[in-house]
Formats: structure tokens, C-alpha cells, sequence
């Protein structure tokens, strides 16, 4: 993966007032942080001293603390990569909370933090004369604030207090093409805080499409009015990726795609504020980067929360705006009924469960729910009695209209052989189903429910003017590997002999059901667990084919051959350009996450992409 930088949260073995321990401690850190290979090593606020207090003006105190930072900086020269180092600087008749970024043996630049809580002492950056400082043996600029930049890794110094600030420093950073701030802090431990922090840092990453990283003093600055716990954590795009509590010398990383940020960034209209004032760039020569996919820890179901409690809260969120739009467009079209075909699979089930929703939320009975079977050729008795026994239970009115006879009459009309098992055998049934549903809806002056979901769509797995149209579709932005939980939520809520079905439903294969005998949608094309991982990193990053199969290697290969992942993806590509049509002139859906291949208001593409440069 190109662009791919190892970043590190460093919490050192704090010796109050020993700048000499404190730098051998540091050094010791970056040295493990280096050979790991990390690009960047952020420390704690002040972690060439601890917080000093009247002493801070103390020349003998300010001398130490000098001569450790020129021997840290030169016992670092043969170190790869950038290390940040908390310290009080003296500048003019004053002392400032800066960082100084040292790289190759020298101090390259130096930013200074507006004082917060218990930082009495301390001159405001803001009254700082910012341009070049004489310290330590070196010359370097300082900042109330910069970038610094290798050509690909942008990344700004934030301070402890960055996240609850009204204008926090970040955003101005950012705004300025830093995808990675680096915050020195302190970290007071306290019931309530690390969770406090957790949520700050990962609201700070999630809002500037960025990394955060902070590292705080560890128990070692404890002991007077306030403890302190080595509370260090790194969030990138709103996601907790790594964190160390309550550890002496600890050291925790992260990678960091930068490319994919920047793509997200540009695919989420993150340009740039224009109110941000331009920053100072200080550059610098390439970092170390990762070779591959480094340590990335790809998620095999990117749509679907991890935690148990983000699983539910997930669900739940689901079928409300499912049924919050349905409501709406039922109202605004004064239609009295919602009609839909029920076939017994995951899709049909979960525009099912939708449609009950949006009854209760209307006041509605729930028999103003036309639920149609249409067994066919391939129809077999488990799912058709799964999704006649679902609907009934749930008040649904329940019609059976076979499709066998008006098929096979069709088939004579156009001269096709019954017994050829084609495109035409399949399509036709499925454009049968479609114009009984249409008429029923126009007889009970009703809205046809769609239930395609977004995998199907992404995939163009529906017939033309078959089951890709609808009057409303529910499930458009609803992932195939989303669905599985929501009906297992729905489950858990259930009446055992209902819930037994719902999981039933889940266990059953995927099929269109269309030919005689078995007929499994993913043998065909691949596992929907595959696309879908395809399908998140895709359009969310913008990542290339190397890159998309080697995490999907990482996150697959454990379990499934790598042929069979590039199998997938060769399928996901053509597939995906080519049947841009069917999304072109889709039914409206409601938008359901912030992935969406709606052509009016989410994925735009041309009809007649070629597709050649994605196989």
C-alpha cells in the first residue's frame, strides 16, 4: 500500500525535575518506536521535566533541560523518523509550553501551546514573536502553529485541552492538509476521564477525517494533588485504534493510510474552510513508510458495529429511518396499502419487518400490509412457508398467486422452449412477479415495496424492470451482511416459534430460486461477505485493486484462498462498472448510510464506463 506511515503514541517513565532521566527515557522510546517503524513519535506535554511550577524560571532548571534536549537531539541523528518532545522553552523574558520537533539530529521546528488550566507561568503562544530561535546548539522556527509535511504525511501538534475548545487548534490544521495531529498532554486520571478522552479524541478524528493521537504523563507524575495514569490513545476516522493505560514506557501505534483520508476527504466536500487562515509549512525529507498493509486490521464486515451495544443502537437506527421514510412517502402519496412480494429470504423479510414498523409508527393495522407469494419454478417449500408463517403472525394479508401457468403462457407467446434454462427462463418470472405486484398496488391504491438491497445493487443482481423496480425501495441502502443482524435483532425481541423463523431465514442460502433444484446465488458470485468488504473500501476510500485485495487478504486470508478473493474482486469490478444502468434509473430509497449508490444523490457514474482498467 503506497503512503502508508506508522505512527506512535510514546508515555515515557516520568522524573520530575530530571531532564537527563527524562531524555534517556524518551530516547529509549524512540529508539523501540523507530526500529518498530514508526514515522512519527508524539510524547506527554512537558516530558523533558513534569510540571515545574516557580521553578520554571529558574536558570539552573532552564540549563539542564537544555543541554538534555542537545544530547537527545544528537543521540537521535541516526534514528529514522520524527520525534515530538514536550518541554518548556525559554523565549524572550518568558517560558513557553512548546513541542519541538527534532528529526536527523535537529530540532526542525517548535510549536507553543495557549495555556490552559494549572499552566499559570507559562507565556501565552499567542504572545510569542514567532521566527527563529537560537537554543540547544540549533536554530529552528517557532510556531503558534504549522504544519509539517514530507510531500504525502501532513501532520500538525495539537495540546492536551485541543478537544474541548470552542475553536480547537485541529480544525485550523486540518483545514490545512494535516491527516494526523499529534496532541502532547498530561491525562489527569479521574473517575469518568479516560472515557471523556476516548470520546474527545475519536469525535476529533471522526470530524476532521483524520488521525489524533495524545499521550499523557504516566503514575509517575502522580503523587501531589492529582494522579495521573499513562492514559495514551490513537483514533483515526472516528475509530479507537489503539490505547495503553495505566503503563510505564509504554508505546502504542497505528498506520495510517494517508491516501485514503485524503480520498475521503475529497469525497466528503473537506477541502478546506474558508475562514482558515493559512499555516506555515515546514518540510522535510520522506519518512519511513510500511511495506504492504502493514499492520492494518481490516474488519471482514465493515457495515456491521463490532460492539454487541453499537450492533443494537445500529439496528435499531435501521429500521427507524426505514420506516420514518416509508411513512412519509405513504402520506404524501395518500396511498392506503404497502404491497411486496415475500419470497422467505434475508431482503423480502427485512422490507417485511419495514413495512410493520412504519404501521406502527402511522397507527395503521397491520393488514394494510398486501404481503404476495409468487411461487415459481425453483420456489421451494422452506422458504415459501418461512415467509407465508412470518407475514401472518405479523397481521399481514397473506395472497398466494402461483406464477407457473402465466409464465409458461408467455413463453408461448414469444416461442421459447420451456425447457431451455436461460436468461429469458429467469427474467421472465421475475418481470411476472413485478407486474402483479404494479397491478395490485394500482387495485388497493397501494405503493410497491421494494426489497433489493445495496449489495444487489452495487452487484446489478436484479432483472431489468423486474425486481429492480418499485414504487419506494426500503432496503437500498441496506448491505447484504447488515441484514443477517437486523433479522437477528428482530429475532431477540420475538416470540420463540417467530424468532425460530427469522433465524431459519438467516440460515438459509441465498437464492433467486428461479431454476428447478439448488440454485445459490454466492457460488455463483462469490461470497456477499467479499463484496461488501469490496464494496465499503471502494467507494468510502477510493482504494486501488493491489491495495482492496491485499486487505482483503488480510482480512480473509485465514480463511479463504487468495485465488478466490481475486476471483471476487474480478467479479465485483465488472459487474459494478457494467451495470451502472440498473442504478441510473433505480426507484428513490432512503439514504441509510453514508455509503450510497443512489445516482441522484449519492454514486454518480456514466452508463458507459469502460471498464478495462479495473480487471
Amino acid at each position: 500500500m503506497k503512503n502508508l506511515y506508522r505512527l506512535a503514541a510514546a508515555v515515557p517513565s516520568l522524573t520530575p525535575g530530571n531532564p537527563a532521566a527524562n531524555a534517556a527515557a524518551i530516547l529509549a522510546l524512540f529508539q523501540r518506536s523507530a526500529a518498530d517503524g514508526a514515522a512519527v513519535t508524539v510524547t506527554p506535554e512537558l516530558a523533558m521535566t513534569g510540571r515545574c511550577g516557580d521553578l520554571l524560571g529558574n536558570r539552573h532548571l532552564q540549563a539542564a533541560v537544555e543541554d538534555a534536549v542537545g544530547r537527545l537531539a544528537a543521540d537521535a541523528r541516526e534514528i529514522p523518523g520524527v520525534l515530538i518532545v514536550g518541554v518548556p522553552l525559554p523565549v524572550g523574558d518568558g517560558v513557553a509550553n512548546a513541542a519541538l520537533v527534532i528529526r536527523g539530529g535537529a530540532v526542525i521546528g517548535a510549536v507553543a501551546k495557549e495555556p490552559g488550566p494549572g499552566d499559570d507561568g507559562f507565556t501565552p503562544a499567542s504572545a510569542l514573536p514567532e521566527g527563529h530561535l537560537a537554543y540547544a546548539g540549533m536554530t529552528f522556527p517557532l510556531y503558534r502553529s504549522a504544519v509539517f509535511s514530507d510531500g504525502a504525511l501532513v501532520f500538525g501538534i495539537a495540546f492536551e485541552d485541543e478537544p474541548w475548545a470552542l475553536v480547537p487548534r485541529a480544525r485550523r490544521l486540518a483545514a490545512n492538509g494535516a491527516t494526523a495531529v499529534l496532541a502532547l498532554a498530561t491525562h489527569p486520571d479521574g473517575v469518568g476521564q479516560n472515557g471523556a478522552r476516548r470520546r474527545a479524541v475519536c469525535g476529533q478524528s471522526e470530524c476532521l477525517t483524520a488521525a489524533y493521537l495524545a499521550a499523557g504523563w504516566d503514575k509517575t507524575a502522580s503523587g501531589g494533588e492529582t494522579a495521573y495514569c499513562g492514559h495514551a490513545l490513537i483514533a483515526v476516522d472516528g475509530g479507537l485504534t489503539a490505547e495503553t493505560c495505566d503503563n510505564s514506557n509504554a508505546l502504542i501505534a497505528t498506520d495510517l493510510p494517508v491516501d485514503w483520508l485524503k480520498y475521503r476527504r475529497r469525497a466528503r466536500r473537506m477541502t478546506g474552510l474558508t475562514d482558515a487562515a493559512a499555516l506555515p509549512v515546514i518540510a522535510m525529507p520522506p519518512l519511513p513508510t510500511v511495506a504492504g498493509t502493514g499492520r492494518l486490521k481490516p474488519d471482514p464486515e465493515p457495515f456491521v458495529p463490532v460492539d454487541e451495544a453499537a450492533r443494537r443502537e445500529c439496528c435499531a437506527e435501521v429500521l427507524r429511518v426505514q420506516s420514518v421514510s416509508l411513512a412519509q412517502r405513504l402520506t404524501a402519496c395518500r396511498s392506503e396499502r404497502m404491497v411486496l412480494g415475500i419470497s422467505g429470504g434475508l431482503d423480502s423479510t427485512l422490507a417485511l419487518l419495514a413495512c410493520v414498523e412504519t404501521c406502527r409508527r402511522l397507527g395503521w393495522p397491520t393488514d394494510r400490509i398486501l404481503a404476495v407469494t409468487m411461487p415459481g419454478f425453483g420456489t421451494t417449500g422452506r422458504t415459501r412457508g418461512n415467509a407465508e408463517r412470518l407475514a401472518e403472525f405479523w397481521g399481514a394479508e397473506v395472497r398466494v398467486i402461483p406464477i407457473h401457468d402465466a409464465v409458461k403462457q408467455h413463453f408461448r407467446d414469444i416461442g421459447h422452449d420451456e425447457t431451455q434454462y436461460d436468461v429469458v427462463y429467469e427474467n421472465s418470472q421475475a418481470r411476472e412477479r413485478t407486474q402483479i405486484l404494479m397491478d395490485l398496488a394500482n387495485a388497493v391504491n397501494g405503493l410497491v415495496i421494494g426489497t433489493g438491497d445495496l449489495s444487489e445493487i452495487a452487484l446489478g443482481w436484479s432483472t431489468f424492470n423486474g425486481d429492480h423496480m418499485a414504487m419506494y425501495s426500503v432496503n437500498a441502502g441496506v448491505p447484504k451482511t447488515l441484514i443477517r443482524p437486523l433479522l437477528e435483532h428482530a429475532a431477540a425481541s420475538s416470540p420463540e416459534n417467530i424468532a425460530a423463523i427469522l433465524r431459519d431465514i438467516c440460515a438459509t442460502p441465498v437464492s433467486p430460486e428461479l431454476l428447478p433444484g439448488v440454485q445459490h446465488t454466492e457460488s455463483i458470485l462469490g461470497h456477499y461477505e467479499w463484496h461488501d468488504f469490496y464494496l465499503y473500501h471502494f467507494l468510502k476510500y477510493g482504494g486501488t485493486p493491489e491495495e482492496l485485495l491485499e486487505l482483503a487478504v488480510a482480512a480473509f486470508g485465514d480463511r479463504d484462498d487468495r485465488a478466490d478473493l481475486e476471483k471476487a474482486w474480478a467479479t465485483f469490478c465488472r459487474r459494478f462498472i457494467s451495470q451502472q444502468f440498473k442504478r441510473n434509473c433505480a426507484p428513490e430509497a432512503p439514504r441509510i448510510l453514508e455509503i450510497s449508490l443512489n445516482a441522484r444523490s449519492g454514486w454518480q457514474m456514466p452508463s458507459l464506463m469502460d471498464g478495462t482498467l479495473w480487471r
